[in-house]
């Protein structure tokens, strides 16, 4: 029965994108029962070695000023790895960041991740890196209200990573 329901979604879904308008608006934020929105938050680089920092809304507070996030840090370069995803903690009144856990894909699809020792790693400015922007996204409010207005996207939502990155390598470097 579940499968029958699946696949009548699924044809819903294809006959509305068929039918919709050339002109038709694509959602531009965060819909309220997705499971995971995904935003760009800060992209360097050029080709053929850009770089694209990519998360989602689900931010916990571990503890009064602290918050955790996914970071999805993706390469175009071929000599990189697919995508590292950074299982970050903010300490928001300071500015610091702490790495809790690291796992990334190579070209080839194979997975590695490693974790940081439980007893507290260091903590680290987050201020003039990469990481400001994954930063300002987790500790202030505002960015997921008004995302423009602090030069974040949204993107997708989409759950998996892995489909996140096909998405932003179809969409950003044409890449499969």
């Amino acid at each position: 029965m579940l499968v029958i329901r699946l696949v009548l979604a699924l044809l819903l879904l294809m006959a509305s994108a068929i039918t919709a308008p050339a002109d038709a608006q694509q959602p531009r934020s965060c819909e309220p029962d997705a499971a995971k929105c995904w935003y760009i938050v800060f992209a360097l680089g050029d080709p053929p070695k850009r770089e694209l920092f990519i998360t989602n809304h689900a931010i916990r507070e571990l503890e009064a000023g602290i918050r955790q996030l996914e970071l999805v840090h993706m390469f175009e370069s071929p000599d990189q790895p697919q995508y590292v995803v950074l299982t970050l903690d903010f300490r928001c009144r300071t500015g610091e960041f702490r790495l809790r856990k690291a796992s990334g894909s190579d070209r080839n699809g194979k997975v590695a991740s490693a974790s940081a020792p439980e007893e507290a790693p260091d903590w680290h400015k987050a201020a003039n890196s990469p990481l400001e922007p994954a930063m300002n996204f987790a500790c202030n409010p505002d960015v997921l209200k008004n995302p423009e207005r602090h030069y974040v996207s949204y993107f997708t939502d989409m759950i998996r990573v892995p489909d996140v990155v096909q998405l932003a390598r179809r969409t950003f470097w044409q890449q499969r």
